[in-house]
């Protein structure tokens, strides 16, 4: 963990007291995150760095380097999400990067690149950063569809399980949103 503003805490596997977070923290796999109302935590997994913010609660349920047959090495990272908002840039460092995050309702998969995702009621949100020269793809759990984000584009899976389908966003301090012509949703 390199940095930590407001109120984190954390424990371990199976349980046990939550603990304050601070500066310097190793996790290991299986430890549970939440966030208090002011609070944001930066964690560094391999060439991943992770942003939970304010009102979330996270599990980092896989985090190994595994080779494939073909010799190509990828770090794994897995992580639940029930709810509140994360931020995610993934680089490849020595190996290339393969992180999945599970919410209530939707599986977000990400393999280079930068952006944001949000829990809440009214489902799960994601969306690239200007920074975004990747992709990323969010699978509804209910219905299966995906949608494949790049750029600073956005997608949801609404409260009824479908996708909304891919968007533009409008204005990065607004909730004002245009359909892309590629939408399915």
């Amino acid at each position: 963990m390199t940095a930590s503003v407001g109120g984190a805490q954390w424990r371990p596997t199976g349980g046990g007291p939550w603990q304050d977070v601070e500066v310097g923290q190793i996790f290991d796999q299986g430890a549970e995150i939440r966030t208090g109302p002011r609070a944001r935590l930066v964690v560094q997994i391999n060439g991943q760095e992770l942003t939970f913010s304010r009102m979330g609660s996270y599990r980092l349920t896989e985090m190994v380097r595994v080779q494939k047959a073909s010799g190509q090495e990828i770090d794994a990272t897995r992580i639940d999400q029930q709810y509140g908002t994360m931020g995610f840039s993934v680089d490849r460092v020595d190996a290339d990067n393969d992180l999945k995050v599970r919410t209530p309702d939707a599986v977000l998969a990400v393999t280079g690149t930068d952006g944001v995702l949000t829990v809440d009621s009214g489902g799960t949100r994601s969306r690239g950063t200007q920074e975004n020269t990747g992709r990323f793809t969010l699978t509804s759990n209910v219905s299966g569809q995906q949608d494949e984000v790049s750029g600073d584009l956005s997608t949801n899976v609404g409260a009824d399980g479908d996708l909304d389908g891919t968007v533009e966003v409008a204005d990065q301090n607004s909730r004002v949103f245009t359909l892309d012509e590629n939408s399915t949703g």
